[in-house]
């Protein structure tokens, strides 16, 4: 058995996730649980099969965690083997050494779906997959409060790592392994150029230790001095540790030790946010009895919000705790430990523990950043099956692309490639505060089989996209038609040497003109959106 893990309607549905390898055919089995009529009992005649990783008997990863969207995040291990001989963690055709992002809401129903917003949907990798290139993150953990999430993942010879993917990360990111242990180098055959990994946010060597225990960040109530403290440890080591994040700059320290025969092997929170450690048969929970309870609203000076939506503040809850919530200035709120700010102010809270002992926040500043400006440009809304390939604009540059759902490298749309119907493109962009926006569009492909390209003349009718006019180049016997051949009758007026023709009853596509002069012909091609 590998982990347990409860849904988060638990205590409604009595349904819990069980992630555990079967002894004679060593698949790896990730299934759901009911209680039986006993609170206290599972039924196991209940099991539902949510999915099966590939059989292998080591490096199996093997942490669950429902995120903040409802999603059950999983890590696998990379399977074995010393060095990953197969390659597996950057594998695209495996989910081991990944991270995967299920949906498994449907709870009459065995199996999975895939949730729309993963970050690999209409890659080469699996649409499961979340993040990728990883050793073994056997045990890593959500922060409560700011949903951040830490993964300790165990190295190969010579170094440890903690990772890091922040609240509002998008997924889609590759950790390294084989290619790095570490920060360091280890086989970087067919790997891509170093900045494309994302790097651990801290790493120790193997003279530290040799197999590192990922935990929690303490965001219990009752002690200051180790609240937004990363406690983790190592199988080789008893010694506790802490890793303390103040924006970009981490600082490691040792919490002590716990008098125990061997390193931890896990670590848990309880309901009020503080930490458990399991070791030696035993679970420990951390104290500092020389510690003050907590008054916290954020890590950082200002939280950054996107537009159009809300950011629910909050302070750890304790026993017997009132709460006083001041928005610039001015108390606001109710007696709970959380508060919704729906436009940019500065907050602060007075919390007053069980004997009447009131401890006051810093000061946080909410902003509201604006969703940036997405666009498509550049696009005629038809094209012909043989027209050339058609490059496009798209603003601002550094966002994805998708075209039919696929993702794409270049600006480009070729109606060659895509084929007669209907085409979607969707370019979305991400800001550094996470503030997502999108831009879609659609075009058509058509046969046009009447005109070849050799058939065009280069020049431009304009306005092209046309309003209620065309204006001519030239002067000439005028023949209209549309794609499939047909002729159309179209007025066409002589205004101060100008040449324009009526258009304004046509429908919205492509169209040709053929121009007869001084023994000449030219074909052009039109649009009208």
């Amino acid at each position: 058995m590998l982990s347990l893990v409860f849904a988060p309607d638990f205590k409604q549905s009595g349904v819990f996730y069980v992630y555990y390898n079967q002894v004679n055919t060593h698949d790896n089995l990730i299934s759901r649980f009911r209680l039986t009529a006993n609170p206290d009992e599972a039924d196991s005649t209940s099991e539902q099969i949510i999915i099966n990783i590939s059989t292998t008997t080591t490096h199996l990863g093997g942490d669950m965690a429902f995120g903040k969207d409802g999603f059950l995040y999983i890590g696998l291990g990379d399977g074995g083997g010393e060095g990953d001989p197969s390659n597996h963690a950057q594998d695209s055709t495996l989910l081991l050494g990944k991270f995967l992002r299920l949906d498994v809401s449907n709870t009459a129903l065995a199996g999975y779906s895939v949730p729309p917003t993963n970050p690999f949907l209409g890659s080469t990798f699996p649409d499961e997959v979340w993040s990728v290139g990883f050793r073994n993150p056997w045990r890593w953990s959500f922060d409560r409060l700011t949903h951040d999430m830490w993964i300790g993942d165990v190295g190969q010879g010579s170094r440890e790592e903690v990772d890091f993917a922040p609240s509002w990360d998008k997924g889609g990111k590759n950790y390294g392994w084989r290619c790095y242990e570490g920060n360091v180098t280890y086989n970087t055959v067919d790997c891509s150029a170093s900045n494309l990994y994302t790097a651990p946010i801290y790493e120790y060597p193997h003279t530290s230790g040799c197999s590192v225990t990922g935990g929690f960040v303490c965001r219990g109530s009752s002690y200051h001095t180790l609240f937004g403290q990363y406690f983790y440890s190592d199988w080789c080591n008893t010694s506790i540790r802490r890793l303390i994040k103040h924006g970009s700059v981490i600082s490691d320290s040792s919490y002590g030790s716990l008098g125990i025969s061997s390193g931890p092997v896990c670590f848990g929170e309880d309901q009020w946010g503080d930490i458990l450690v399991g070791a030696s048969s035993n679970v420990y929970r951390l104290i500092d009895p020389g510690a003050h309870h907590v008054a916290w609203i954020w890590d950082e000076d200002t939280m950054h919000v996107c537009a159009q939506s809300t950011a629910l503040l909050q302070t750890p809850a304790g026993p017997g705790f009132h709460y006083q919530w001041y928005r610039n200035g001015i108390l606001t709120g109710t007696d709970t430990n959380q508060i919704t700010a729906t436009n940019s102010a500065a907050y602060f809270v007075i919390v007053q523990n069980a004997n009447g002992l009131p401890q006051t926040s810093t000061t946080v500043y909410v902003l509201f950043e604006p969703l940036p400006n997405v666009s498509i440009a550049g696009l005629d809304s038809v094209y012909c099956l043989n027209d050339a390939p058609a490059n496009f604009l798209v603003n601002p540059l550094g966002g994805q692309l998708k075209i039919d759902g696929v993702i794409q490298s270049v600006q480009e749309f070729d109606p060659g490639a895509y084929g007669i119907g209907f085409h979607f493109l969707e370019y979305s962009y991400t800001t550094s505060y996470g503030c997502t926006n999108s831009s879609l569009s659609s075009v058509r492909v058509d046969a046009c089989l009447f005109v070849t390209n050799t058939e065009l003349d280069k020049g431009v009718l304009y306005p092209n996209p046309v309003g209620d006019y065309l204006n001519m180049p030239e002067s000439g016997e005028y023949l209209f038609f549309d794609q499939s051949g047909r002729i159309l009758k179209l007025t066409t007026t002589k205004t101060n040497d100008k040449f324009s023709v009526y258009t304004k009853d046509l429908a919205p596509g492509i169209y040709f003109c053929r121009i007869t002069s001084m023994k000449t012909v030219k074909t052009y091609k039109w649009v009208k959106e």
